[in-house]
Protein backbone atom coordinates (compact mmCIF):
# COMPACT_ATOMS: atom_id res chain seq x y z
CA UNK A 1 0.00 0.00 0.00
CA UNK A 2 1.38 3.81 -0.69
CA UNK A 3 1.37 6.45 1.48
CA UNK A 4 0.06 9.83 0.10
CA UNK A 5 2.79 12.88 -0.50
CA UNK A 6 5.51 12.20 3.15
CA UNK A 7 7.66 14.63 3.97
CA UNK A 8 10.77 15.06 6.08
CA UNK A 9 10.61 18.08 8.46
CA UNK A 10 14.20 19.13 9.90
CA UNK A 11 15.45 15.91 9.87
CA UNK A 12 12.92 14.17 11.84
CA UNK A 13 10.02 11.53 11.26
CA UNK A 14 8.40 11.80 8.03
CA UNK A 15 5.06 13.40 8.31
CA UNK A 16 2.07 13.67 5.48
CA UNK A 17 0.34 16.12 3.87
CA UNK A 18 -4.31 16.17 5.13
CA UNK A 19 -5.62 15.98 2.08
CA UNK A 20 -8.50 18.10 3.24
CA UNK A 21 -6.54 20.96 4.89
CA UNK A 22 -3.02 20.42 3.89
CA UNK A 23 -1.85 19.98 7.38
CA UNK A 24 0.98 18.51 8.01
CA UNK A 25 0.56 15.33 10.07
CA UNK A 26 2.91 12.90 11.85
CA UNK A 27 2.81 9.77 10.05
CA UNK A 28 3.37 7.48 13.14
CA UNK A 29 0.65 9.10 15.25
CA UNK A 30 -2.28 10.56 13.08
CA UNK A 31 -4.14 12.25 15.38
CA UNK A 32 -7.32 11.95 12.79
CA UNK A 33 -5.88 8.28 12.22
CA UNK A 34 -5.72 7.31 8.45
CA UNK A 35 -7.92 6.20 5.56
CA UNK A 36 -7.10 4.28 2.60
CA UNK A 37 -8.37 4.66 -0.83
CA UNK A 38 -7.64 3.47 -4.57
CA UNK A 39 -4.20 1.30 -2.64
CA UNK A 40 -3.19 4.70 -1.21
CA UNK A 41 -3.17 5.46 2.47
CA UNK A 42 -4.03 9.23 3.87
CA UNK A 43 -3.28 10.90 7.09
CA UNK A 44 -6.03 13.35 8.63
CA UNK A 45 -5.10 16.12 11.42
CA UNK A 46 -8.26 15.39 13.17
CA UNK A 47 -11.74 13.49 12.80
CA UNK A 48 -13.16 15.83 10.91
CA UNK A 49 -11.12 16.15 8.10
CA UNK A 50 -11.04 12.06 7.92
CA UNK A 51 -14.42 11.84 8.03
CA UNK A 52 -15.04 14.57 4.92
CA UNK A 53 -12.40 12.95 3.41
CA UNK A 54 -14.02 9.73 3.20
CA UNK A 55 -17.85 11.29 2.03
CA UNK A 56 -15.82 12.32 -1.10
CA UNK A 57 -12.31 11.22 -1.82
CA UNK A 58 -12.35 11.83 -4.98
CA UNK A 59 -12.73 15.57 -4.68
CA UNK A 60 -9.80 15.63 -2.79
CA UNK A 61 -7.51 13.16 -5.17
CA UNK A 62 -6.35 14.90 -7.72
CA UNK A 63 -3.48 12.73 -8.88
CA UNK A 64 -1.46 9.29 -8.26
CA UNK A 65 0.88 9.94 -5.27
CA UNK A 66 4.15 7.80 -5.95
CA UNK A 67 6.31 7.44 -3.25
CA UNK A 68 9.78 7.77 -4.85
CA UNK A 69 12.55 10.43 -3.55
CA UNK A 70 11.13 13.47 -5.63
CA UNK A 71 7.99 13.38 -3.00
CA UNK A 72 9.52 13.94 0.26
CA UNK A 73 10.59 17.42 0.49
CA UNK A 74 12.51 19.25 3.25
CA UNK A 75 11.21 22.86 2.79
CA UNK A 76 8.06 22.84 5.12
CA UNK A 77 7.46 26.46 5.71
CA UNK A 78 7.61 26.76 9.36
CA UNK A 79 4.93 29.48 9.50
CA UNK A 80 1.84 27.15 7.44
CA UNK A 81 -0.86 27.91 9.61
CA UNK A 82 -1.29 25.35 12.84
CA UNK A 83 -4.70 23.50 13.49
CA UNK A 84 -5.32 23.07 16.68
CA UNK A 85 -7.76 20.44 18.76
CA UNK A 86 -9.73 21.05 21.45
CA UNK A 87 -10.60 18.28 23.75
CA UNK A 88 -13.06 17.85 26.52
CA UNK A 89 -12.72 17.10 30.05
CA UNK A 90 -12.54 13.57 30.10
CA UNK A 91 -14.85 13.08 33.61
CA UNK A 92 -17.89 14.96 31.81
CA UNK A 93 -17.83 17.61 34.68
CA UNK A 94 -16.09 20.74 32.26
CA UNK A 95 -13.69 21.82 34.28
CA UNK A 96 -11.01 21.93 32.24
CA UNK A 97 -10.35 21.65 27.77
CA UNK A 98 -7.12 20.74 26.69
CA UNK A 99 -6.03 22.73 23.20
CA UNK A 100 -3.56 20.71 21.83
CA UNK A 101 -1.83 20.44 18.03
CA UNK A 102 0.83 18.24 16.48
CA UNK A 103 4.33 20.41 15.44
CA UNK A 104 5.89 19.37 12.66
CA UNK A 105 9.01 19.03 15.35
CA UNK A 106 7.10 15.58 16.47
CA UNK A 107 6.22 17.02 19.70
CA UNK A 108 2.13 17.28 21.05
CA UNK A 109 1.96 20.49 22.50
CA UNK A 110 -1.38 20.78 25.19
CA UNK A 111 -2.11 23.40 27.27
CA UNK A 112 -5.17 23.08 29.58
CA UNK A 113 -7.85 25.62 29.52
CA UNK A 114 -9.40 26.42 32.94
CA UNK A 115 -12.97 26.82 32.90
CA UNK A 116 -13.62 29.95 34.76
CA UNK A 117 -10.41 30.91 34.85
CA UNK A 118 -9.54 34.54 33.20
CA UNK A 119 -5.58 33.02 32.47
CA UNK A 120 -5.25 31.89 29.44
CA UNK A 121 -3.06 28.54 29.22
CA UNK A 122 -0.16 28.58 27.26
CA UNK A 123 2.97 26.34 26.23
CA UNK A 124 5.77 26.60 24.12
CA UNK A 125 7.22 23.51 21.94
CA UNK A 126 10.84 22.86 21.49
CA UNK A 127 11.20 24.07 18.35
CA UNK A 128 10.31 27.61 19.68
CA UNK A 129 6.42 27.56 18.42
CA UNK A 130 4.50 28.95 21.29
CA UNK A 131 0.61 29.01 21.83
CA UNK A 132 -1.88 30.33 24.14
CA UNK A 133 -5.71 29.52 24.62
CA UNK A 134 -8.33 30.79 26.66
CA UNK A 135 -9.62 34.43 27.29
CA UNK A 136 -7.19 36.74 26.66
CA UNK A 137 -4.69 34.73 24.83
CA UNK A 138 -3.48 36.89 21.87
CA UNK A 139 -2.47 39.83 24.85
CA UNK A 140 -1.19 37.28 27.02
CA UNK A 141 1.38 35.98 24.20
CA UNK A 142 2.57 39.26 23.04
CA UNK A 143 3.43 40.30 26.50
CA UNK A 144 5.05 36.77 26.90
CA UNK A 145 7.12 37.00 23.67
CA UNK A 146 8.42 40.75 24.27
CA UNK A 147 9.50 39.76 27.80
CA UNK A 148 11.14 36.94 26.25
CA UNK A 149 12.65 39.61 23.27
CA UNK A 150 14.24 41.83 26.24
CA UNK A 151 16.90 38.98 27.06
CA UNK A 152 17.12 37.61 23.78
CA UNK A 153 15.77 34.24 24.49
CA UNK A 154 15.14 33.49 21.25
CA UNK A 155 17.43 35.12 18.78
CA UNK A 156 18.52 31.72 17.47
CA UNK A 157 14.95 31.52 15.93
CA UNK A 158 13.36 34.88 15.35
CA UNK A 159 11.96 36.64 14.26
CA UNK A 160 8.16 35.22 15.07
CA UNK A 161 4.82 35.49 13.10
CA UNK A 162 1.89 35.57 14.91
CA UNK A 163 -1.76 34.04 14.32
CA UNK A 164 -4.94 33.82 16.07
CA UNK A 165 -7.18 31.42 15.58
CA UNK A 166 -10.42 29.28 17.50
CA UNK A 167 -11.21 25.83 18.03
CA UNK A 168 -14.20 24.04 19.16
CA UNK A 169 -14.77 21.31 21.65
CA UNK A 170 -16.61 18.23 21.17
CA UNK A 171 -18.86 19.53 23.32
CA UNK A 172 -18.93 23.19 21.46
CA UNK A 173 -17.10 24.77 23.41
CA UNK A 174 -15.21 27.87 21.44
CA UNK A 175 -11.25 28.63 22.46
CA UNK A 176 -9.79 31.55 21.25
CA UNK A 177 -5.79 30.27 20.67
CA UNK A 178 -3.03 32.61 19.81
CA UNK A 179 0.04 31.67 18.74
CA UNK A 180 3.67 32.58 17.42
CA UNK A 181 6.22 30.58 15.22
CA UNK A 182 9.62 30.70 14.60
CA UNK A 183 11.14 31.68 10.78
CA UNK A 184 14.31 29.56 12.20
CA UNK A 185 12.67 26.86 14.33
CA UNK A 186 14.90 24.87 16.29
CA UNK A 187 15.70 21.70 15.55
Amino acid sequence: MRSAVLKRVFGRKPIAIDPVCGMNVAVDNPAGGTSDFSGTTYYFCGDGCRRAFEKEPESYVTEPVSESPSTIKTDVDPTAPISFTAIDDPSGEGNYVDVEYQCVCGCRPGARVVMGSSDPASEHCCCGRVHFAGDGAEQQIRSYMADRAKTNMDEDVGPYVYAQTETSSGSGLKIPVSYAQPVRPRK
